[in-house]
């Protein structure tokens, strides 16, 4: 079990990163996207 979280960290996301920058996908983080739904509508409420 150690072993797969281990290669997941070390081996699988960064592939999966390395994919996504391939086709021009950005992380929620880079395009300061809210991580969820109440998030957005509170930031909507306070911008408005």
């Amino acid at each position: 079990m150690r072993a797969c979280i281990s290669r997941l960290g070390s081996e699988v996301l960064p592939a999966i990163c390395d994919t996504g920058k391939s086709l021009g996908l950005m992380s929620l983080l880079q395009t300061n996207q809210p991580v969820s739904l109440a998030l957005r509508r509170r930031m909507a409420e306070v911008n408005n």
